[in-house]
C-alpha cells in the first residue's frame, strides 16, 4: 500500500517537471533568445593577409523576433500603456509593408560607403528561396548609441548598425542578404 501512494506521489512531481522543461524550452522566446536565433553572421578576408575586410551581423525581424524586440523597446525606455501601443501600431505598419533587418558591420575606413547610393561601395541585396533579388528601398545608418548597443550588445565602437528595409515580397522560408563589392560577396542564410 506505502507503494501506491508513493507512485501516486510521484504524478505531481513529474507533472511538474514536464511544466519545467516546457518553460525552460520557452525561454527561447526571450530578447536574446530570438535575437541569437534570427541574427546571421559572416567575414570576409583578404586571402593574403587574413586580414578581414568586412565583418557583418544581420538580424531579420521576423514575427517572433518582433514581438521580443517590441518588448524589450518598451521596458528599456519605460512606456506606458498609451505609448507602447502607438509605438507597437508603428512597428505593425513597418512590418506589413517591410521586410526588415539590423545589419551591423565593421570594415575598413576606405570601405564605409553602405547607402542607397549607386556608386556606394557595399551593395545590399535580399535572395528569396527561389533565387530572385530584391533591392533595398531604405538603408539608414543609426547611432550606435547605449539603446542599440543594449538591444544588439554584439555592436562595438568600431561598428556601423544601419536599419535596411526591403519591399515585402514573398521570400520563402530559405531566404538570404549578400552584401557586394570589389573584394568579393558575403552571404547570410536564414
Amino acid at each position: 500500500m506505502s507503494l501506491k501512494r508513493s507512485t501516486i506521489g510521484l504524478k505531481p512531481i513529474f507533472t511538474s517537471l514536464l511544466i519545467g522543461m516546457f518553460v525552460f524550452g520557452c525561454a527561447h522566446s526571450s530578447y536574446n533568445g530570438e535575437r541569437r536565433h534570427w541574427t546571421k553572421n559572416d567575414r570576409l578576408f583578404n586571402g593574403k593577409q587574413l586580414e578581414a575586410q568586412l565583418i557583418w551581423r544581420g538580424t531579420y525581424f521576423s514575427d517572433h523576433f518582433r514581438r521580443a524586440y517590441e518588448k524589450r523597446h518598451i521596458e528599456l525606455n519605460h512606456l506606458n500603456a498609451s505609448e507602447a501601443a502607438a509605438w507597437r501600431a508603428d512597428q505593425k505598419k513597418t512590418s506589413d509593408k517591410y521586410h526588415e533587418f539590423f545589419i551591423n558591420f565593421y570594415t575598413q575606413r576606405e570601405y564605409h560607403e553602405f547607402s542607397l547610393n549607386p556608386d556606394t561601395f557595399w551593395k545590399l541585396v535580399l535572395i528569396a528561396g527561389d533565387g530572385k533579388e530584391i533591392s533595398p528601398v531604405t538603408i539608414d545608418e543609426m547611432d550606435v548609441d547605449p539603446y542599440y548597443r543594449k538591444m544588439f550588445p554584439e555592436l562595438n565602437h568600431w561598428s556601423h548598425g544601419y536599419r535596411v528595409l526591403f519591399p515585402k515580397k514573398e521570400i520563402g522560408s530559405n531566404f538570404s542578404l549578400a552584401l557586394r563589392s570589389v573584394l568579393g560577396e558575403s552571404v547570410l542564410h536564414w
